[in-house]
């Protein structure tokens, strides 16, 4: 396993036990306000849980958060930097390596090469949620966790996405969980789906 939740408690969810294996796709469904997004800070290593324990056996960093509303916590100035930040302060790569990995993950999240290295206001939602992404995409994690992706997107964008994750999963091995009130969209997104409605 690659991540294990033991007996965790979060008010107002139950006692969650769950594990996720390397290279799974998993959806945790739950209603509107259940404590999704708590649930996935605590399963990041952002917050502590109430009880129970978080059992992570992977390497240090090796999980990428994307939330709801990521671009909030943006912090430099064009998707490019954003997007190589992460892989370059770690000191994973640098000069050419870096700006190969930067640009192969802005074309696995579907960002256009023109937004690449604009100011954000060229950006709609979308976009920005796409260079979000690719910052998870370049950072390389063992276990991805999304919360309500899709949100900032159209139908035909989600189904992009999607295989988007699909694909560089398969091809890199990573865990896939997403948060979502969606029922569609937990099913769309993940191989296996934990309902945690009453």
């Amino acid at each position: 396993m690659l991540l294990s939740l033991r007996g965790v408690k979060i008010a107002p969810l139950p006692l969650i036990g769950l594990e996720v294996g390397r290279g799974e796709s998993v959806a945790v469904l739950a209603g509107e306000g259940a404590g999704k997004s708590r649930l996935l800070r605590v399963m990041a290593g952002l917050l502590a849980p109430e009880a129970g324990e978080v059992v992570w056996q992977g390497e240090a960093g090796g999980i990428g958060v994307v939330f709801r509303v990521p671009d909030l916590r943006f912090l430099c100035a064009t998707p490019r930097e954003e997007v190589q930040l992460t892989p370059a302060a770690r000191g994973l790569l640098a000069g050419e390596a870096l700006r190969v990995r930067t640009e192969e993950a802005l074309c696995w999240a579907g960002v256009e090469a023109g937004l690449w290295d604009r100011e954000w206001s060229w950006l709609s939602a979308a976009g920005r949620y796409r260079v979000a992404v690719a910052a998870v995409f370049a950072a390389r994690p063992q276990l991805m966790l999304f919360d309500e992706p899709g949100n900032m997107l159209s139908d035909a964008g989600e189904e992009g996405l999607v295989e988007s994750l699909r694909h560089f999963a398969e091809v890199h091995g990573v865990a896939t969980v997403i948060f979502t009130s969606r029922a569609a969209r937990a099913r769309r997104f993940a191989a296996r789906v934990v309902s945690l409605n009453a």
